[in-house]
């Protein structure tokens, strides 16, 4: 199975931290953001893809194929999925550039049964409150069903009650949804009627455009396992949280030799 990493942001929220690199290059306690997520991936027998775009010369050292988004500065994540739309022939993973996720919460996301999952964090208003002075301003509604369905993700939420876990960045897609992922992707982006929204678009909008569109967006829960570096403060919240602690914990029982590595 591919696993996409969409690393073409440039990460300006960060300001000096990711200065003139990727932002999945951000080091946390020495190890970046990027080697994580690969020592995870590459344990579970998962084929990288890095799709990049600024400074993407840097993660030439990775030695991971790269599919670059020439417009990164004027496009976003779907555009940037949409760059390796020939590649999208086999199941996949799309992982965020800007998270690490433990080896626990990607081997959940694949063992769940369903063809479309995203994963969600039930234990999100614990770290949202760590890293906000108000969580409100950042959450993003993640509601389902009755029979277990996502209806809606990415929106505006008023209040907590909207939000039934955090969407955390990492979507699985196999068997008849990939298929129709793909060409609803490619519609998306090629019409010359939607191809302007489809560049500034990020994944949750083209998530919420399925959903309306009656395809069928399963959840899988963690609580933890993961952590989003966005700005400055989410170093302090990842560390102060214990969840970067848990996720180097995972990593180093999965051998020495793979965590030094890092």
């Amino acid at each position: 199975m591919n696993v996409f990493i969409l690393a073409a942001g440039k990460g300006s929220r960060l300001g000096k931290i990711s200065a003139n690199q990727p932002k999945c290059l951000t080091e946390i306690c020495g190890k970046s953001l990027i080697k994580r997520n690969l020592t995870t991936f590459n344990n579970l027998n998962l084929n990288v893809l890095l799709i990049a775009g600024f400074a993407a010369e840097k993660l030439k050292p990775l030695g991971v194929q790269t599919i670059h988004n020439r417009d990164f500065d004027d496009t976003n994540m779907v555009w940037s999925l949409y760059q390796a739309i020939q590649e999208l022939e086999n199941d996949f993973i799309i992982c965020y550039g800007d998270i690490v996720v433990s080896p626990s919460t990607v081997a959940t996301l694949l063992e769940s049964p369903f063809e479309f999952v995203v994963v969600s964090d039930r234990g999100w208003l614990e770290y949202w409150t760590r890293r906000f002075d108000e969580p409100l301003t950042d959450a993003e509604s993640f509601s389902i069903n009755a029979i277990g369905n996502l209806v809606s993700v990415g929106q505006k939420a008023q209040n907590t009650n909207e939000i039934q876990g955090q969407y955390i960045g990492l979507i699985k897609v196999t068997g008849g949804a990939r298929s129709q992922f793909k060409k609803r992707l490619q519609q998306f982006c090629e019409d010359e009627e939607t191809s302007e929204i489809a560049k500034k678009a990020y994944m949750t909008d083209f998530l919420q455009i399925l959903i309306n569109e009656g395809v069928q967006i399963k959840p899988v829960f963690v609580n933890g396992g993961w952590i989003e570096i966005d700005n400055p403060n989410d170093i302090n919240a990842a560390i102060e949280s214990g969840r970067l602690q848990n996720i180097d914990n995972e990593l180093a029982g999965l051998g020495k030799s793979e965590f030094e590595k890092l």
